[in-house]
């Protein structure tokens, strides 16, 4: 069952500190390495198509699994500010706890 369904099920985080960051990194891990995986795909049909002589050089197996470990690599440094900027918050009086991802500026 999804972590964050879970949580409003139960009106409460139940997974505890660690998972309060990881699970929000890796959601954004993972829209992040989706959204340049379709980025990458444009871009080799893009070439693909407007330059076929020259792209069928470059456009090999190993190309392929080059890109596909940068946007994994990039993706996963990109979004790791998450998980210093994460924390678990008591709400209420009633033992309950929330996480969440919020940015504070540094008082001087």
């Amino acid at each position: 069952m999804p972590f964050t369904l879970i949580g409003q099920l139960l009106r409460n985080f139940v997974f505890g500190r660690i998972m309060c960051k990881l699970i929000p990194y890796f959601q954004a891990v993972s829209v992040s390495v989706a959204v340049w995986t379709l980025v990458a795909i444009s871009l080799e049909r893009y070439f693909a198509i407007c330059r076929p002589l020259k792209s069928r050089r470059w456009q090999t197996q190993f190309h392929a699994y080059k890109m596909i470990a940068i946007v994994w690599a990039l993706s996963l440094v990109w979004n790791s500010p998450i998980l210093f900027v994460s924390r678990l918050l008591s709400m209420g009086g009633k033992g309950k706890v929330i996480s969440l991802v919020f940015i504070t500026k540094k008082k001087s």
